[in-house]
């Protein structure tokens, strides 16, 4: 055999190192297809959004869709805005604050079937789909100690505007509500409530709530999910003139992620229709007794049988 010429040995130089490469380049992209990036699951700075992001990365993970909670984003447009820049995948938003504080509409529905198909249709032009809605409606809510109530029935806010003047003690709300012309002010002209009827306090959730159960608040204001409202054992009133606007809460992922497959999209919508609000308000109220989260949240999935159980 003749020997090889120096242009063949200068060729065969050449080949081998891109040879090489191209090996190492399949063998990464076989080890990306085995190994794929987690699912992001965002979660804002509530303790209930960091239940839910808890629930659904452990329900990812036990069906082998790797997922980690991204923590600590901020306030729900916080959240969502970490979705439209590409840094979660998935997360858990409120449809009355998404229609107001991120759309910027107006009016945001009572309804929560409305608000819900509303926000999910706005959304969907900005790239982010709402999945399955959950039976779960954070709306505000004004809460009563139960020896308040002579009656299950009395637990509305006719009932409450009806005994404001009579008993001792303030409304205690946040400031905001308050102040706001679409506020206090349209709960009182709504529910016929004189302006003199009673006192009002400015008060965050956790003093409106711990003062209504101390009896300084005759009813303090808080989201109808409230862990520590449940753990103080107080009684949410129905909204039964429709003044508060739906907070429906449903998990929503971003259109252009390539993380999350249908099954896994599936499965975060079964997650949510299994939710309720009752079911949240006491997973919160775990959380705020000091359950670590991870607990809480795995032991509602091992009960589920989304997650393995009965």
């Amino acid at each position: 055999m003749p020997a090889p010429t120096a242009s063949r040995r200068s060729a065969r130089r050449f080949i081998a190192p891109v040879l090489a490469l191209l090996v190492a380049v399949a063998l990464t992209a076989c080890d990306g297809a085995d190994d794929p990036r987690p699912i992001r699951v965002g979660a804002g700075s509530t303790t209930e959004q960091q239940v839910l992001a808890a629930l659904t990365a452990g329900l990812l993970d036990r069906d082998g869709h790797p997922a980690e909670v991204v923590p600590d984003l901020g306030d729900t447009t916080d959240v969502r805005e970490a979705a439209l820049d590409g840094d979660i995948d998935v997360y858990w938003d409120y449809s009355g604050a998404t229609w107001a504080l991120a759309l910027g509409l107006t009016a945001p529905p009572i309804d929560a079937q409305e608000s819900y198909e509303a926000v999910a249709a706005e959304e969907e032009g900005n790239g982010l789909r709402w999945l399955t809605s959950s039976g779960v409606d954070a709306r505000l809510a004004f809460f009563v100690r139960p020896e308040a109530l002579t009656d299950a029935e009395d637990a509305t806010l006719t009932w409450l505007a009806g005994e404001l003047g009579q008993v001792d003690g303030a409304l205690c709300a946040d400031p905001a509500f308050l102040d706001a012309p679409s506020g206090y002010a349209y709960l009182a002209d709504t529910y016929a409530i004189a302006p003199d009827a009673t006192a009002t306090r400015g008060a965050g959730e956790e003093e409106a709530l711990r003062g209504t159960a101390e009896g300084t608040c005759i009813a303090g204001m808080a989201s109808a999910t409230s862990g520590l409202a449940r753990e103080l054992g107080l009684v949410a009133l129905t909204d039964d003139q429709g003044v508060f606007p739906a907070q429906v809460v449903a998990p929503v992922v971003r259109l252009d992620t390539t993380v999350l497959d249908d099954r896994a999209e599936r499965l975060v919508g079964s997650l949510s229709a299994e939710l309720t609000t009752d079911a949240l308000a006491d997973l919160n109220a775990e959380a705020q007794a000091g359950t670590p989260i991870d607990q809480v949240a795995g032991a509602f999935l091992d009960a589920s049988p989304l997650g393995g159980g009965g």
